[in-house]
């Protein structure tokens, strides 16, 4: 077929629907004897589009045919890209929980520091507990009485996407399915062990799942109160949802406590936001609390009457001496 100024011919590629990436490609008639090649992105980092003007010999059937070859090349030059972008972004997001693996290597090396910690007993102090609580993690899961999680399931025969709350025991209920116990369950392992757990009663289902935690913002922050947060979300972001950072907030003041304990150090707390830890890599659950502390304030009025103190009894001191 000749390539006219009249025709119009579209190629389409389409990436893994999980990647939610399309690319479409385009000549239509510019003037005569030229073409417009409209190359379009569409994924889910947003909408990009280029458009360069060629020049065609619409008398030529071998140049149409090098067209449609150009077209498929710059289609897939373009559309890989996307589709490893997408793939970095499914793993990057695989990893903004904390994984059991990582929780064992934690603690054996918080056990091994415990046992080279000799006569130091503040450093053999703070590594027990730490070894204990990612212990205690491991053996119980990240899920309490309390906690939210929305969950979707598709392929019954009634699908279910509402958010459910767990229940005495570390128990949920998907709909009208019986119980599902999270007891040992991590965060990580949420939406594996889910789909583990309907399959016995539905046929190939799809279940995703997002974890929350609450928690309290207290100090010198926007908006104190308490918050509900998705347990993915960075540190960093949790402040700023929070009403932002204020003139007089000190971010080098910023600590996680748990009942009447600290958890989270202020110096722990600034390796965490500069490392861009989330939430649930800090092992922050429902309940706790994370301060804000205010720059200190140079007190004029407390200055001044110290330098009036002062002054009086250098004075005094100085009369006193020529006597």
């Amino acid at each position: 077929m000749l390539l006219r100024s009249r025709d119009i011919e579209t190629a389409r590629f389409v990436a893994p629907a999980r990647y939610t990436a399309s690319m479409s490609l385009s000549y239509q008639s510019f003037a005569k004897n030229s073409r417009v090649l409209r190359l379009s992105t569409m994924g889910a980092q947003g909408h990009q589009q280029m458009i360069t003007r060629v020049r065609t010999n619409p008398g030529a059937p071998a140049l149409a045919l090098g067209w449609r070859i150009a077209l498929l090349t710059v289609g897939l030059a373009f559309c890989l890209p996307l589709q490893l972008q997408a793939q970095g972004d499914a793993s990057s997001d695989a990893r903004l929980h904390a994984q059991r693996a990582e929780l064992e290597a934690a603690a054996r090396k918080a056990e091994q520091e415990v046992a080279q910690a000799g006569s130091n007993a503040g450093l053999r102090s703070r590594k027990q507990a730490e070894a204990s609580a990612l212990r205690e993690r491991l053996r119980d899961g990240d899920f309490g009485v309390g906690d939210r999680i929305y969950v979707e399931m598709r392929g019954a025969e009634q699908p279910f996407a509402d958010t459910v709350t767990v229940r005495a025991g570390r128990t949920i209920t998907i709909g009208t399915l019986p119980e599902i116990s999270l007891q040992g369950v991590l965060r990580s392992e949420l939406e594996p062990h889910l789909k583990r757990e309907v399959a016995r009663y539905v046929r190939e289902p799809q279940v995703t799942a997002l974890s929350f935690v609450r928690v309290s913002v207290l100090g010198a922050i926007g908006k104190q109160g308490f918050y509900t947060f998705p347990a993915d979300i960075l540190l960093t972001d949790a402040l700023m949802q929070s009403g932002g950072m204020r003139e007089d907030t000190d971010v080098d003041k910023i600590a996680v406590r748990r009942g009447d304990r600290e958890i989270i150090s202020q110096e722990e707390a600034r390796r965490a936001i500069r490392d861009g830890r989330t939430l649930d890599q800090l092992d922050i659950r429902a309940g706790d609390e994370i301060t804000v502390g205010k720059k200190r304030e140079f007190n004029w009025g407390t200055a001044l009457r110290v330098i009036g103190v002062v002054s009086s009894l250098a004075w005094l001191t100085i009369r006193l001496s020529r006597r």
